[in-house]
């Protein structure tokens, strides 16, 4: 009988025990890659985010910014400084400047409107000035204050005409029509100091006074919550603060007169930037970069608005010059002095991830580029000192040079 022996068998023991642990190897191998992966797309979003939202908050800036030199285009004259005044609720002047910026300090108020600022937090250990509260006057379509309806009106000399007394303003006759009852205008006083800009109401028209090319209007601006009961007079004291000199009435008959539109219009805006502490979902909370407009013709709100999640830092600086032509320094604003002409300005945006990254450890401060010339001592961005429970956020850091309109 043929006997014949299968030479088929089964794995061994410690055949099966080394395929496992191969197998096993290789899986771990494959999930470490796979985890990798899906920590590297992670920080790709969260880098991503940082981008984004700097990108839309630089945009805003530079737009508003941008427009805060509406009045160097053509004839028209930059504005130093505008008086204003509001009889409602609380009879009260103010000033706006085309562009300040002011450190922030937690529940310190934002300059004109009284907001109450809920940033930085209570132990932040940054320097004074990483964060900046900035406001400007901006012109939402600058090219809207360049049409011949609103150019420049310049006032006349007439004998005998006496502006602080009589609150009347006059202006050749043949320009007379590009003034509008009801609306809001400024009148730019050229002084040696400056332009100073006063913002008054357009209440009454009178009719021609003499005749041909002599013949003059006189402008009211009486009777208006947003003028003084005494006139132009109400606004000598302010004056005196900011410039050293009392108003007289042949400045205002050598004054320019712009017609700036409705009341109720918001052609002309305050726009303020701030960092604010916000609650997001989930009931957390960050550092939200804040926008709110107010019409500068008025003073209501127009709106607020969340800008950008995750701004820690917001600071400018002043790029300006002495003289005409000459090379720019850069200044920090608490350096800019009355004899400085601010040509442009440095934005600079700290941005962090708003939630941790526990692969991923910050360095304890963040370096913000700075200018490439023209920065002098102790006029710099100062960098971020990244605060506990910021270890492990990712950061950015973003700037932007303006050159305003």
């Amino acid at each position: 009988m043929d006997r014949s022996v299968s030479t088929n068998r089964g794995m061994t023991l410690v055949e099966l025990m080394v395929a496992l642990g191969v197998g096993s190897i290789l899986a771990i191998a494959v999930a470490a890659v796979m985890v990798f992966g899906f920590q590297s797309e992670q920080t790709g979003i969260k880098l991503t985010d940082l981008n984004t939202n700097a990108r839309a908050a630089l945009t805003l800036l530079t737009r508003d910014i941008g427009s805060s030199g509406f009045m160097q285009q053509g004839a028209q004259g930059q504005c130093g400084a505008t008086l204003t005044y509001e009889a409602s609720p609380t009879p009260q002047y103010g000033t706006l400047a085309p562009i300040l910026a002011t450190s922030q300090s937690r529940g310190s108020n934002l300059a004109t409107t009284g907001t109450a600022m809920t940033y930085p937090a209570s132990g932040n250990t940054n320097p004074a000035g990483f964060t900046q509260a900035i406001q400007v006057i901006a012109a939402p379509s600058a090219s809207a204050f360049a049409n011949a309806a609103q150019s420049p009106i310049s006032t006349v000399a007439i004998t005998g005409a006496d502006p602080l007394a009589t609150n009347l303003l006059p202006v050749p006759a043949l320009q007379a029509a590009a003034l509008h009852v009801g609306d809001v205008a400024l009148v730019q006083v050229p002084l040696p100091q400056g332009v100073a800009c006063l913002r008054v109401p357009i209440t009454g028209v009178a009719t021609p006074t003499g005749a041909g090319a002599a013949a003059y209007m006189n402008v009211s601006s009486s009777g208006s919550a947003l003028m003084p009961s005494n006139g132009y007079a109400g606004f000598s004291a302010q004056l005196s603060t900011l410039y050293n000199v009392s108003l007289a009435s042949s400045e205002l008959t050598h004054a320019r007169l712009i017609d700036l539109g409705p009341q109720a219009g918001s052609t002309l805006q305050i726009v303020q930037y701030w960092i604010a502490q916000q609650a997001l979902q989930g009931g957390s909370t960050a550092p939200v970069l804040m926008r709110s407009t107010f019409s500068a013709l008025n003073g209501a709100q127009l709106d607020i608005h969340p800008i950008a999640p995750g701004v820690v830092s917001l600071q400018t600086l002043a790029g300006v010059t002495t003289t005409p032509g000459s090379a720019i320094t850069w200044k920090s604003w608490s350096n800019v002095t009355s004899t400085d002409t601010v040509v442009a300005f440095d934005v600079a945006l700290v941005l962090r991830s708003l939630h941790d990254d526990p692969q991923y450890t910050a360095p304890s401060q963040i370096t913000v580029p700075q200018p490439a010339s023209g920065l002098t001592t102790s006029n710099s961005f100062v960098p971020y000192t990244v605060q506990t429970g910021e270890t492990h956020r990712h950061f950015g850091a973003y700037t932007v040079v303006i050159n305003p309109r």
